[in-house]
């Protein structure tokens, strides 16, 4: 046992030289691949924030700025998830360590108030943000399409919210076949499992579909695309997943483990992240060692 904590030890408790070396190749990083243009790996943006936080939890205030340096280099270009993502850990930097749990819930009450009061001012908000941008903006048509579905005037026949609906176009396909038969209902179709995207008006879902647009097989909204392979046997596989988020909240907020922080943010996150886009929650290797990690310590 004092072999297995000693190497956690060493690989939890980065020094400052090593911190300055880790994120120095993370910018060298970020500048190639914007002067090329290339978006960077989700996980990395994901991740560096993650441990961004942690160094400004551990008073390291210099060097967790420079870790946010791969998120605002794709900021214009950045996806719902990441913006979600980046509120998060705007929360967090806010909420750990400073509410308890007799204070626990004057803090949601506080929170509800203010969500509610945010909520009132969104569409004018957006409105002030939309106006500051350029029309070639990512950004600016991600905010478009947030302030049009706010204000109840969304047009879904419009290019902004073509991604909206095609991930509605999704669920409807999902539940049709999951209530096709008893078979499907009950198991699924496996992990093989494909939609027919033959109506599919998204060409970069068609386009990237590698069996062809009559077998699309990435489905982007995570519960369905679970419900598809899994059936009613998936929903145990939900249900993980949202006790994994409201034990990896708690962990966060409430639990001293200032070694695994990084680790327990990047889960958490990583989740969350993956329920837009649910392929990106399977194929990330630094989430199996994360979640395998954090539950071993646990």
């Amino acid at each position: 046992m004092k072999i297995i904590n000693k190497k956690k030890q060493i690989f939890y408790k980065l020094n400052n030289r090593q911190t300055k070396y880790f994120i120095g190749i993370i910018i060298i990083f970020t500048i190639f691949t914007t002067i090329l243009k290339v978006a960077l790996p989700s996980f990395l943006v994901i991740f560096t924030m993650c441990y961004g936080l942690y160094l400004f939890k551990e008073k390291e205030y210099k060097t967790s700025i420079l870790y946010f340096v791969p998120f605002l280099a794709q900021i214009l270009t950045a996806n719902r998830a990441i913006i979600l993502v980046f509120v998060l850990i705007i929360f967090f930097s806010f909420t750990i360590h400073k509410i308890s749990k007799r204070n626990v819930l004057v803090f949601f009450l506080t929170s509800i108030v203010s969500v509610f009061v945010l909520f009132y001012f969104l569409e004018d908000i957006l409105s002030i943000l939309i106006d500051t941008m350029k029309e070639s903006s990512a950004l600016k048509q991600r905010l478009v399409q947030l302030h049009s579905v706010f204000s109840g005037k969304i047009n879904w026949n419009t290019p902004s919210a073509l991604s909206l609906k095609q991930r509605l176009v999704e669920i409807n396909l999902v539940v049709d076949y999951w209530f096709s038969n008893f078979s499907n209902f009950i198991f699924g179709g496996g992990l093989g499992a494909t939609l027919d995207g033959s109506s599919f008006k998204d060409k970069g879902v068609v386009v990237s579909a590698i069996l062809g647009k009559g077998h699309v097989h990435n489905i982007h909204v995570l519960p369905f695309s679970i419900l598809l392979r899994y059936g009613l046997l998936g929903l145990i596989l939900i249900f993980l997943l949202l006790d994994f988020l409201l034990k990896y909240f708690k962990i966060i907020l409430f639990k001293n483990k200032e070694q695994l922080l990084p680790l327990y943010l990047f889960v958490f996150c990583w989740i969350l992240y993956s329920i837009p886009a649910a392929s990106y929650l399977w194929t990330t290797p630094l989430f199996w060692i994360s979640l395998s990690i954090n539950s071993d310590e646990n």
